[in-house]
């Protein structure tokens, strides 16, 4: 059924954990758009087999950071327990949930987080280690991630990683590694929540390509320039909130 697509969908696949592993985000979406509307998958089985394919494209790409120190281990943890908690609630909420409220409050996030992130630009540095104080900051924003995973497949990690960097005195590419440490937590939960929705066929398929570029997105990250990196995931973020309002409002 997806032989004449097949190397477009791999390529398209690896471009996805080649984002897992530079920026600890974009892939979850990456994953929706190419399941959705070129394999034609339909929503619940798209978000099941995107879940399934971040984790393992996020584990490639973890792997790669934890050797090259770029994950900080405290911070993932409260991240990675108040996103499941997210992961869990957004499975089962959204469908309580008002789809306009909903879109509105995820729009206005995206939005603000990539306007204040490119705002704090300049106060980016070249940190070796992170500088987190104030650690019960984290929870609310691993709470977000896991709930937009669990409600929509998308890892939900460039404003987290933007967060990261602007707010929590991360340097990016630790910022980066921690993210993508949530991904790997956010993704194992709503792939087991979703579990009989996954096509195991295509994940095997796709997986080969994702992997094989979040592994080298991981070695990519250390030799990038850090403040260019905060700049990538602040303009993302902005772009994402934008490009998620024009679709909403039926013009995207």
């Amino acid at each position: 059924m997806f032989t004449s697509q097949l190397l477009e969908v791999v390529i398209v696949a690896a471009f996805a954990g080649v984002l897992l592993g530079v920026i600890g985000g974009g892939g979850g979406a990456t994953y929706v758009i190419l399941l959705t509307f070129v394999l034609g998958l339909p929503v619940e089985r798209a978000i099941g087999t995107a879940l399934a394919l971040s984790t393992v494209t996020a584990l490639a790409g973890v792997l790669g950071h934890w050797r090259n120190g770029n994950v900080d281990r405290v911070s993932a943890l409260y991240l990675g327990v108040s996103a499941v908690v997210g992961v869990v609630g957004g499975a089962s909420l959204i469908q309580h949930l008002s789809p306009d409220l909903f879109r509105y409050l995820m729009v206005t996030a995206f939005v603000l987080t990539g306007l204040i992130s490119i705002s704090r630009i300049r106060q980016v540095k070249e940190y070796s280690k992170p500088t987190v104080t104030r650690r019960w900051m984290l929870l609310p924003w691993g709470l977000g991630t896991g709930f937009v995973s669990g409600a929509f497949g998308l890892t939900g990690t460039t404003p987290l990683s933007s967060f990261l960097v602007s707010f929590a005195q991360l340097s990016p590419a630790i910022a980066v590694g921690t993210t993508l440490t949530v991904v790997l937590v956010t993704s194992v939960v709503g792939a087991t929540v979703y579990f009989q929705s996954i096509d195991f066929s295509v994940l095997l398929i796709l997986g080969f390509g994702s992997v094989t570029g979040a592994y080298l997105g991981s070695k990519m990250t250390s030799r990038i320039s850090k403040r260019a990196l905060a700049i990538t995931l602040a303009v993302l973020t902005l772009a994402f909130g934008i490009y998620l309002a024009f679709h909403f409002t039926g013009f995207g």
